[in-house]
């Protein structure tokens, strides 16, 4: 009889396992009524499947709305049943699917069905039906899009608002509201841009296919036909990335409002029941054309707007034929940085290719704030260079419809020849030729040719080893006088040595060397001249000075010496009457910089 009660139960448990391992799918939806416009919450409860794989759930598109997944909550637990003496683990696993839906239309609809997978286990709920009403349409509210008229184009910074309008007795009852625009869902064509929040901003929530949106909006009272309205406008800019025609399906504005309540335990107000209020803006098109080829200067890379300027500064402005130099491009403008982009600089307006030498490709460049900046790599190819050119930037303008061109200001350089390397000034192995000497300069006697140094003679030399015992074994102690003797003997070739290698560094001075002092020192009292002068001839002068010596010695450029000769050429370039600088004088400064440079060179 026991055995008997045994088996039963072990039955029992068995089949209360397999019921509790079997995959169901339970479907649960909030409760009606249900209004078009507003989001309905849809779970979806799945269990009975394991941890390992991920189940895959899929639902079709419902015919008359749109429905999002919003997120997975999953929860596990484990068990251990003893049954005769045998043990069983068993691992449940729960997944909640949310998603929400949103019809477009009154009337029934039908979600679903649901069915989820996991590897060869399978489970399908039934289609959920639902009845969807149309919020009451009250004159006590209303909701607008503002878009601009007219065409818009691809890249154009577009500022458009959602405004909504509340009766105030309406604003005072509201227990909820559902605020959704179908635009801004549409990430495929458009980005939009949020302005910072202000002080006096009010929170407003709008509802997306990605769940609720947070924006600040301004709020006001308005009066219109004796009733008072609270007012909210919502801003933001648009950006269109693609052109086309785009249809917009209606903005909707739903509200709650609270008709009754109940006092809670604490004496306080709950709503126990609310009207449904709704106000409904008419569906809209946008049209996005592309920015016109026809016309389009080689200068433009995109960018649209109003008010671009374009800024270029170089790291040197002394440098030798074939070395790089690095340009950094700064755009600033009334648009949308991010797509504006900067032309090949080989392009007509930009560096000439017979006079430098510019990357290929397009330049990427990178937002900082309120800027674009680029970075290129050129190289000089020809002596005559004397400048960075000024630079076209062109920009479509979308309100006049227009292409607009900006110029950058031109950078003076010096520019020196290449040096090249001959036969002749490569060090050979003949000891007649001393390297590192230089032919003389026009004008100049021609460097005093030296004498080759005699070679030590060795051919009267007694190079026979002594072999007598008697001659070997003899005392070298034999008077101070033959020590004086044998002393000096040591001593006075050292000191011929020391005095022969003085007189060869004496004359060993590299004559380019002098030639090259005799030129820095030139250079010198031009800045010192130039102190005498003032405003743009001054200005010239000092740049011209310094940069003559940079050329001599390149290595004592720095960002200092750079910004001495920016200072310099924006005296030289600005237009209308100068203003000396406030601080050291340039005159001073840049004969620190001289006297500098000299010495590097001592």
């Amino acid at each position: 009889m026991s055995r008997r009660v045994g088996l039963l139960l072990g039955m029992a448990a068995l089949l209360a396992a397999r019921g509790a391992g079997a995959q169901q799918l339970q479907v649960a939806v909030e409760k009606a009524p249900h209004y078009v416009g507003t989001f309905i919450e849809i779970q979806v409860t799945a269990t009975g499947f394991t941890g390992q794989p991920a189940p895959e759930l899929e639902v079709p598109a419902p015919s008359h709305g749109r429905l999002d997944f919003v997120d997975l909550q999953r929860s596990s637990s484990q068990s251990i049943s003893i049954v005769n003496g045998r043990m069983t683990r068993r691992e449940d696993v729960q997944g909640v699917y949310r998603y929400r839906f949103i019809a477009d239309a009154p009337g029934d609809v039908a979600i679903g069905p649901f069915e989820l997978s996991q590897g060869g286990a399978q489970a399908k709920s039934r289609p959920l039906r639902l009845r969807l009403r149309e919020p009451e349409q009250s004159e006590r509210l209303r909701v607008e899009l503002k878009l601009p008229e007219g065409p818009i184009f691809v890249g154009q910074r577009v500022p458009i608002s959602v405004e909504f309008w509340l009766e105030s007795e309406l604003q005072k009852n509201l227990h909820d509201y559902t605020l959704h625009v179908p635009l801004f869902d549409r990430t495929d064509a458009f980005r939009f841009i949020d302005a910072p929040a202000d002080a006096g901003s009010t929170d407003v929530k709008v509802e997306t296919a990605r769940g609720t949106l947070r924006l600040s909006g301004s709020a006001r009272e308005e009066v219109q036909d004796g009733t008072s309205y609270f007012v909210v406008t919502i801003p933001r800019t648009m950006i269109p990335s693609r052109a086309g025609r785009f249809e917009l399906l209606p903005v909707s504005f739903v509200v709650d409002e609270a008709t009754r309540w109940q006092r809670d335990f604490f004496g306080g107000r709950r709503v126990t029941h609310v009207r449904k209020l709704g106000a409904v803006d008419p569906a809209r098109r946008i049209e996005v054309a592309a920015v016109p080829s026809q016309n389009r200067p080689e200068s433009y890379a995109g960018a649209v707007g109003r008010g671009y300027s374009l800024e270029v500064s170089v790291d040197r402005s002394v440098v030798q034929m074939g070395d790089p130099i690095t340009l950094t491009l700064t755009l600033r403008g009334e648009g949308n940085l991010q797509s504006a982009g900067l032309p090949p600089l080989a392009a007509d307006g930009l560096l000439d290719p017979a006079q430098f030498r510019v990357p290929v490709g397009e330049l990427a460049g990178r937002v900082e704030g309120d800027t674009k900046r680029f970075t290129a790599v050129v190289r000089v190819e020809s002596p005559d260079v004397r400048e960075i050119p000024s630079l076209d930037y062109t920009w479509f303008d979308a309100d006049t419809r227009t292409f607009q061109t900006t110029r950058s200001r031109p950078i003076a350089l010096s520019v020196r020849p290449a040096r090249l390397v001959r036969a002749a000034d490569v060090v050979s192995g003949d000891a007649s030729e001393e390297p590192g000497e230089l032919a003389a300069e026009p004008g100049e006697a021609p460097p005093p040719t030296r004498e080759p140094e005699p070679a030590m003679a060795v051919t009267a030399a007694d190079l026979a080893i002594e072999r007598d015992v008697g001659t070997l074994a003899k005392s070298v102690s034999s008077s101070v006088t033959d020590r004086m003797l044998l002393a000096g003997s040591y001593l006075a070739p050292c000191l011929l040595l020391a005095v022969a290698l003085v007189d060869r560094r004496r004359r060993a001075v590299d004559p380019a060397l002098v030639r090259l002092r005799r030129h820095l020192d030139a250079q010198r009292r031009r800045v010192v001249a130039a102190a005498a002068l003032s405003g743009r001839e001054q200005a010239r002068e000092l740049a011209g000075a310094l940069r003559e010596m940079l050329a001599l010695v390149p290595e004592a450029q720095s960002a200092e010496l750079d910004a001495l000769l920016g200072e310099c050429d924006a005296l030289v370039y600005a237009p209308g009457e100068l203003r000396p600088p406030a601080g050291e004088p340039l005159a001073e400064r840049a004969l620190a910089y001289a006297l500098h440079i000299l010495e590097r060179v001592r």
